[in-house]
């Protein structure tokens, strides 16, 4: 009955254990695809972010040319797709590679993240199966030590049964050899008897001296020598009743030597089953306090598996509400940063047709110096005030280049801010992925603290069985 409710006990355990173990796969399961969702919904609102930004970009690039109106320029006309073509590939790939590469690790993470819990639940199955292998195993060599001490007991018993039975033997040989004896003795009394009364018939004839004297005493010879004979005899039966009073003295002697032998190895064979009982019960109270040991260590390390896994839920918790803020913040910055770069190109797009017309004056101011230059120099000289106007005029050109140079320079800034916001955003995405690889890594060594306990755990049950 103990062997039974002890097996129903570690088939109770076991299945709490493989039920707890499941239980863990699925929270981690859960909490992976919760991650694994939080991850692409950040990608997908990132990505949303982009084509919002990239869209803003197309359509402020789709109107500058009709703010700016015809631009005359020196350049050829087939260049100007062809450069804007370019310039949004590469703003396209600005955007899209860090997002891209950000869902890729994200991915992977998650995927990584899942086959680690699946080898370490499937390691975890193994060593408490391991565990309970081996404490099967001491229990089915307990029962063996239990079966062969009792098969050692009924043995000695057998044992000492027939050492007693061979003791009664003898005290019954002796009784019989005593009762031969007495026998003996008696017909010895018998004989003396006799011979006392042929005496006293012998004294009595004599006494009458009949004329058959001689026939008595023939008679009293025969009486004689039957009474020698018999005393003959008597001599031999007592010395024979000596020598089976002897042995039957040596008998009773060897019987209670005997049985103060059997008494002392009753007495020990009581002080070895007292002493193997107490042995027994002491590894009894041990497996008992063992079990109680593991069984406190089991609902300690229940407990602070509990403990971890609220304080990692809540750790999630605290991190998916900080995350979910900083995205907060980082799409207000970025509304900020775009409604700023709106308002830099709305400035100057406003500034771009003055620049534009002033350019147009210089150039046609250039235009007509250069008709006169060419003029005079067809005349073959220059007045001061034609070189003078000159002068003005490259100046005026060069002011017309430089202002084209600003708009080009507020261009780029513009195009840079961009850039940097997107690189602060990919940065601020790798952190966020630093904050999980740091939790991930403290989850691990949580669990690998809770094996290495399992495993010192198993192999202190496994010697308290032993």
């Amino acid at each position: 009955k103990a062997a039974e409710a002890a097996a129903k006990e570690a088939a109770a355990k076991a299945e709490k254990e493989r039920a707890a173990r499941k239980a863990a796969e699925e929270r981690a399961a859960e909490k992976a695809a919760q991650e694994a969702a939080a991850k692409a919904e950040k990608a997908r609102a990132a990505k949303t972010a982009a084509e919002a930004t990239d869209a803003a970009a197309k359509e402020a690039a789709e109107k500058e040319p009709e703010k700016q109106g015809v631009k005359e320029s020196k350049e050829p006309e087939d260049e100007e797709p062809e450069r804007q073509t370019e310039e949004a590939e590469s703003h396209r790939r600005r955007w899209f590679g860090p997002r891209r590469r950000v869902v890729a690790a994200a991915r992977k993470a998650a995927t990584s993240a899942k086959q680690g819990w699946d080898e370490n639940g499937k390691r975890r199955a193994a060593e408490i199966d391991r565990a309970e292998q081996a404490r099967e195993e001491a229990e089915a060599q307990r029962q063996t030590e239990e079966s062969k001490r009792q098969s050692d007991d009924a043995q000695r018993d057998e044992q000492n049964t027939a050492t007693i039975s061979g003791f009664k033997e003898k005290e019954h040989t002796a009784l019989r050899m005593e009762a031969q004896a007495d026998r003996a003795d008696a017909a010895r009394q018998q004989a003396d008897a006799l011979r006392q009364k042929g005496e006293k018939t012998r004294e009595i004839n004599s006494q009458k001296r009949s004329p058959g004297a001689q026939s008595r005493w023939n008679k009293d010879e025969s009486l004689r020598r039957l009474v020698d004979g018999r005393e003959k005899q008597r001599a031999a039966d007592e010395e024979e009743r000596a020598a089976h009073e002897s042995k039957r003295e040596a008998d009773e002697k060897q019987r209670k030597i005997t049985a103060k032998e059997e008494r002392l190895t009753d007495v020990r064979r009581e002080h070895w089953a007292a002493s193997g009982e107490s042995v027994r019960q002491a590894g009894e109270d041990f497996r008992q306090s063992a079990e109680k040991l593991r069984d406190s260590q089991e609902v300690r390390q229940e407990k602070e598996m509990e403990d971890d896994d609220a304080l990692a839920a809540d750790e999630d918790t605290r991190a998916a509400a900080g995350e979910k803020k900083r995205q907060r913040e980082e799409d207000q910055r970025a509304k900020m940063e775009t409604a700023k770069l709106r308002a830099v190109q709305a400035r100057a797009a406003a500034l771009r047709p003055t620049d534009l017309q002033a350019a147009k004056g210089e150039t046609s101011r250039v235009k007509n110096s250069a008709e006169r230059i060419q003029r005079a120099s067809r005349l073959g000289w220059l007045t001061k005030e034609e070189l003078k106007k000159l002068s003005r005029a490259w100046k005026q050109a060069a002011e017309g280049d430089s202002s084209r140079h600003r708009a080009e320079t507020q261009r780029s800034v513009a195009a840079k801010a961009v850039e940097a916001r997107l690189l602060k955003l990919g940065i601020n995405a790798s952190r966020g992925e630093s904050e999980r690889r740091r939790a991930e890594r403290k989850r691990s060594a949580v669990e690998l603290r809770k094996d290495r306990l399992e495993q010192e755990l198993a192999g202190g049950g496994g010697g308290a069985a032993a």
